[in-house]
């Protein structure tokens, strides 16, 4: 065990040192076993290092670290720190919009997705962005067709899948439901539910089921 805290010791000196994506990605790997090694000291020492260097990408590193450990105020407080140091940084843009949404800070969203917008140059971020807000304003008739015409081209993108997954469960849209289920990324997804996700997508199959037999019922009445 003190071996193991030892070289992580390592990494997370690493990191705060270089805040690079080589020791970001071995400190995610440890967060589930170790939270108790991610300490205010770290993240302070990492943060003051970052905004010395005024290392955007950096500071990116620091608050997907928060949001792992569910720190999503801190998360965005850093996030923040960087959008002053450059407004432009469209993944720093969009990262900070995900945690306002997290947050469900509706003003500061609908801000950040009209930066989004403007900076017109990543069609897929924008619209994993516009589908986030949707779901967080429960807009139900939007994402079916801001999807369907670039489906094809965006299909092997993880995020997005999980995102149309997550607002076909909220919305009971089994139509989104069917389109990811004709993925590879789709059926990986299914198999890779936790508990809790696996119980709300028997729900929404189970509910998807009821509706279709119900458009059958009402089809067989009218003919």
């Amino acid at each position: 065990m003190s071996n193991s805290i030892s070289i992580l010791e390592i990494i997370k000196y690493n990191f705060i040192e270089n805040l690079s994506h080589k020791y970001y990605v071995k400190l995610v790997k440890k967060i589930k076993g170790h939270k108790e090694i991610f300490d205010n000291n770290f993240f302070a020492a990492a943060t003051k290092n970052a905004l010395n260097k005024k290392d955007v990408k950096g500071i990116l590193y620091i608050a997907h670290l928060y949001k792992e450990l569910k720190r999503y105020v801190e998360a965005e407080y850093i996030l923040f720190q960087g959008y002053e140091i450059d407004n432009n940084y469209s993944d720093l843009i969009y990262y900070l919009f995900d945690i306002l949404c997290i947050r469900k800070e509706l003003a500061l969203v609908q801000f950040f997705l009209g930066q989004l917008d403007k900076l017109k140059n990543n069609e897929l971020m924008f619209l994993k962005s516009v589908i986030k807000y949707d779901i967080l304003i429960n807009n139900k008739k939007g994402i079916e067709g801001l999807v369907k015409p670039c489906f094809d081209k965006y299909k092997a993108d993880r995020e997005l899948i999980w995102l149309i997954h997550i607002a076909a469960i909220y919305h009971d849209n089994y139509r989104l439901t069917y389109m990811i289920s004709k993925t590879s990324v789709g059926e990986e997804l299914i198999t890779s539910l936790s508990k809790q996700e696996e119980n709300q997508t028997k729900k929404h199959f189970y509910v998807m089921i009821v509706n279709i037999l119900n458009e059958i019922i009402h089809d067989n009445k009218n003919s």
